[in-house]
């Protein structure tokens, strides 16, 4: 390898007693970069500090370089710090490389200080510089670190383009800012920085997790105008929009529409957005469709898919459908969490079929699956329904057993129960339980 016979160059040199000056020994820095010997590189340079060569700007950069292709963003700074102790000059080029390492590691902190670093140094800060803080600010969802980047760019007139706008897009999304996110989309592209495809990404998911599903719509629009292409996160995203806010009928037109036109694939994750939409708005009947289609097409189903269609089930009280598809993740040898027998019990719930809600529960202790305090209250509620009081209680005592917190609705939801049976004995006995009250 050419790094390698650079060393054993150097190293011949070295002990022949042989001049060895900066540009040799930086022409062997940069052999060991362009080979992502990160090492290597770093031990060339120890070398000539012991050797009492000069080390510059140069020989530092390519050190730097290395490390941060390796991901070695502590390497980096180490190096920076070198650098700013011997008085070596730091140009736009390194502090660049050294925030980049900072990003690819998620070290926003560190990003910044570098960043501040030039600033009280007079290094010239660029989009590549801004660029790259964002982009580490956005990995850990530090939206407000972000969208001051981005105000200072303006300040000092440097200039946003797609990178910036998709890195502060992702910022405000990832922090839970959907609203944010939104704002700089549109103002960036208002402004006319070009956006690409995983900025519009980027927004949508941002729609969908504010439920915006018109401004989805319009970004959609905005991707076809602008002829950029969509993918399957694209639309997996929009699908989500729409099914958040409540409108299932539209979400599945789009899921519709990208099977029929079989440019882009439908993989688990819009087939999931797409049954999430039938849940939400309780349209089992097509939640159940989509699942026997995901079997149809040979799309992976997990645990979650069976757990949404089931819950859309609850919903509306369809007990038999929800224990058909419990009965069906048995049958093929499906973990059944606690969320599967959860959503299966609310629609027990609704029709007062305790025995159904009471049979799930043995089967949660049989599977040795954790029951919550979410679980007990629609077993609670199915058996007070349904009058059967007696159980209802014996339920209300497990959970003082083990510690699962009251609520005042299913205290008095027992009590009543109790009451409506003549059972004022037992009535008085839920009374005694108020001191396990949340």
């Amino acid at each position: 390898s050419m790094w390698g016979r650079s060393l054993e160059l150097l190293g011949s040199m070295w002990r022949e007693q042989m001049a060895v000056n900066t540009v040799i020994g930086n022409q062997a820095i940069t052999a060991c970069q362009r080979a992502s010997e990160w090492a290597r590189a770093l031990d060339v340079l120890h070398l000539m500090v012991e050797k009492s060569v000069e080390i510059g700007t140069t020989s530092c950069g390519a050190a730097i370089q290395a490390c941060g292709q390796a991901s070695m963003w502590g390497r980096s700074l180490d190096l920076l710090g070198t650098m700013c102790r011997e008085h070596i000059e730091m140009d736009t080029i390194i502090g660049n490389q050294v925030i980049t390492a900072c990003d690819q590691s998620s070290e926003w902190p560190r990003a910044l200080d570098v960043l501040q670093l030039m600033v009280e140094r007079s290094v010239e800060i660029g989009t590549v510089s801004c660029n790259a803080a964002i982009s580490a600010c956005s990995k850990a969802g530090a939206w407000t670190w972000a969208l001051e980047l981005l105000r200072s760019m303006g300040q000092a007139h440097i200039e946003g383009n797609v990178v910036t706008c998709s890195s502060v897009v992702s910022a405000c999304y990832r922090g839970d800012r959907w609203d944010e996110a939104l704002v700089v989309f549109l103002a960036m592209s208002g402004a006319y920085v070009a956006t690409n495809r995983i900025a519009y990404n980027s927004a949508l998911r941002a729609c969908e997790m504010g439920g915006d599903w018109r401004t989805a719509l319009l970004l959609l629009e905005g991707m076809g105008n602008g002829r950029i292409d969509a993918d399957d996160r694209t639309y997996t995203a929009a699908i989500g929009a729409f099914g958040e806010g409540f409108e299932c009928e539209r979400a599945l037109a789009i899921f519709d529409a990208v099977g029929k036109s079989g440019v882009v694939p439908r993989g688990p994750e819009m087939f999931g957005a797409a049954l999430r939409a039938c849940e939400r708005s309780g349209e089992w009947e097509e939640a159940v469709h989509l699942l026997r289609t995901m079997v149809d097409v040979r799309v992976s189903i997990i645990t979650i898919a069976y757990n949404v269609v089931i819950s859309a089930c609850g919903g509306t009280g369809e007990w038999r459908k929800a224990f058909q598809l419990v009965a069906d993740m048995t049958d093929r040898k499906m973990d059944r969490d606690v969320f599967t027998y959860t959503s299966a019990i609310r629609p027990c719930q609704k029709s007062g079929y305790w025995m159904g809600a009471l049979d799930l529960m043995d089967a949660m202790v049989e599977r040795s699956v954790q029951m919550g305090g979410i679980t007990f209250s629609a077993a609670l509620d199915a058996c007070c329904v349904g009058g059967a009081w007696g159980q209802a209680l014996e339920l209300l005592n497990s959970m003082v057993k083990q510690r699962v917190e009251i609520s005042e609705f299913q205290h008095s939801s027992v009590f009543n129960s109790c009451m409506k049976a003549g059972r004022r004995w037992e009535a008085a006995e839920v009374r005694e339980l108020t001191g396990y009250m949340s």
